[in-house]
């Protein structure tokens, strides 16, 4: 982090990655088996510049409290270089000032609501999934040019994602 010479980089040592997301559900679950996989895999296949790769793996359970406690137990106990997760986006908007504090580079692989990127973006947290406002922009354009509607209701859940999406 911050262009300094890692520990892991000087003796040779395992690049320690930490993933933290909800893995009570089929998602968080099917994410996880194929991160091990492919982290298993990188491993037989010689690491990364010949340093092998350990991921420690935490459970958010969907809480924003947890999230923050996993978070700072990664970074402080941890002494991770790179974070991946969380995959909620009331636990990335909880956490995502905290990647600028510590500089630890943070990529979020499902979180959509469109503050993290509008309101709160910060060089340290990446997101890899479309906003909300896109997918709502797109579902109108198409909705309205496409099949010509000119009267629409929106039904949507009451959850933060489900208002963040009719907000947009």
């Amino acid at each position: 982090p911050s262009g300094e010479t890692s520990s892991a980089e000087a003796t040779g040592l395992p690049y320690k990655l930490g993933v933290f997301m909800r893995y009570n559900d089929s998602t968080g679950a099917q994410m996880r088996a194929v991160m091990t996989k492919q982290f298993d895999d990188l491993n037989k296949a010689g690491g990364i510049d010949g340093h092998t790769v350990e991921v420690v793996f935490y459970d958010t359970e969907g809480n924003a409290e947890t999230a923050v406690n996993e978070f700072n137990r990664m970074v402080s106990e941890d002494k991770v270089l790179l974070i991946i997760g969380p995959t909620t986006s009331t636990n990335a908007l909880a956490v995502i000032d905290l990647a600028a504090q510590s500089k630890i580079p943070v990529i979020t692989p499902r979180s959509t609501n469109t503050s993290i990127t509008k309101d709160y973006a910060n060089e340290w947290f990446f997101r890899n999934s479309v906003a909300d406002c896109y997918q709502s922009y797109s579902l109108c354009d198409y909705i309205c040019e496409d099949l010509g509607m000119k009267k629409i209701a929106f039904i949507h859940s009451t959850d933060s994602q489900g208002q963040g999406q009719f907000d947009d």
